[in-house]
């Protein structure tokens, strides 16, 4: 712990330009430790970020704000960089393990992480099935690297967690051959590269079928819960995503695709370059969110972080409920989740690193005034 408040220090050292060169020169080492401590140097010290989250406590209630000014004292004739500063400085002291917000009707406080080990559950690990073309299943957690199988002229190789199908374009007049990669509950699998070279990771509770090798006139694949791809370019040969009865079209780009069974809306996030859907072109940083009888709305302002930060390690929530903050949690740690009078009109800001265990995530919720309980055989109970 007096690590972290020693990078939260120098982090808000930082943002008020009181940083020395010395300090710098630890921070900076820090940061470069690991790519998790950069991704959370880039959360913690962007301006559009913190504004939003200071803008978030100070429009809630005075109440908050006072709660800001009694932590650290600042003379209230200061300017809005000084006053995001020391929101920051909440922020990142919680950050640097998790923060979390919690917004209802009669109550607003920010929420310290202070994580404490119990009988629990781990968080999801590297793993997926994969079915091959004649309905034979290989579990990629156990399996040797090596060549695991051929399919048709391709041949499938794993090297740790990462997967890939070797081959040239088949001719289209070949039989397609499919393959499906399922991740259940409590797996997610990050590392698939596709017959032309197409980079796919799976989110946990999720499916991906496609061919081993594309053929001269199309690249489809189909999918269910949350994938993400960064396509090959190939202006002649679109590549399409098929997610219930949506279709992505791309020409070569990477974007997001959020198709739960248990989620309202399909949501496709554009990160780069091109895509469409229906007659709707998206420009990077838009997203298209269609709902279960296929109207399409395209929103063109999206927190990209937050739509990606299942890929980068966290879980983020913005004025989320309980129940869809739950169905992450039940995907991700593979529980059963039960409600005994849970007020759904509550919500929740914040972020969770997704490697914490189940019971140190439950402790981060429960300074929210919602309690859990954990039962025998993966049950999770939310109890007001």
């Amino acid at each position: 712990m007096e690590a972290q408040n020693r990078i939260a220090v120098l982090i808000l050292k930082q943002l008020k330009g009181e940083i020395d060169s010395r300090e710098a020169d630890e921070l900076k080492e820090w940061i470069n430790h690991s790519e998790e401590n950069r991704l959370l140097f880039r959360q913690l010290t962007d301006p559009t970020r913190l504004q939003t989250e200071f803008g978030a406590f100070y429009q809630s209630r005075t109440k908050i704000l006072n709660k800001i000014n009694e932590a650290i004292s600042v003379p209230k004739a200061v300017s809005l960089w000084k006053k995001i500063a020391v929101a920051a400085s909440i922020i990142i002291t919680v950050g640097v393990g998790g923060y979390f917000y919690f917004a209802g009707k009669n109550q607003n406080q920010v929420v310290r992480s202070t994580p404490q080990k119990q009988l629990d559950i781990q968080p999801a690990k590297n793993g997926a099935i994969l079915t091959l073309d004649n309905g034979q299943q290989i579990v990629l957690d156990s399996a040797n690297n090596g060549t695991l199988a051929k399919q048709g002229n391709s041949k499938i190789i794993k090297q740790g967690d990462h997967l890939s199908y070797s081959s040239n374009q088949q001719d289209s007049a070949s039989e397609i051959i499919y393959n499906t990669i399922t991740t259940p509950k409590g797996r997610q699998y990050p590392n698939l590269t596709l017959g032309d070279g197409t980079k796919v990771w799976l989110d946990a509770g999720s499916s991906i079928r496609f061919p081993v090798a594309f053929t001269r006139n199309e690249r489809k694949v189909e999918i269910t819960g949350q994938v993400w791809f960064d396509v090959v370019h190939n202006s002649k040969i679109p590549f399409k995503v098929i997610a219930k009865n949506v279709e992505v079209n791309d020409l070569g780009t990477e974007f997001n695709v959020n198709a739960y069974d248990d989620e309202q809306q399909i949501h496709v996030t554009l990160l780069q370059g091109a895509i469409s859907i229906g007659r709707t072109t998206l420009k990077p940083g838009q997203q298209a969110q269609i709902t279960n009888n296929g109207k399409l709305q395209l929103m063109s302002s999206v927190d990209i972080e937050e739509v990606m930060a299942w890929k980068n390690g966290f879980f983020s929530f913005r004025q989320t409920d309980i129940k869809g903050i739950m169905r992450q949690l039940s995907r991700w740690y593979d529980v059963e989740v039960r409600y005994e009078n849970v007020n759904p009109a509550e919500t929740f800001t914040g972020e969770i690193d997704r490697n914490l265990n189940l019971a140190e995530v439950l402790k981060i919720l429960e300074k929210t005034r919602v309690h859990f309980r954990i039962e025998e055989g993966r049950k999770l109970v939310i109890l007001p």
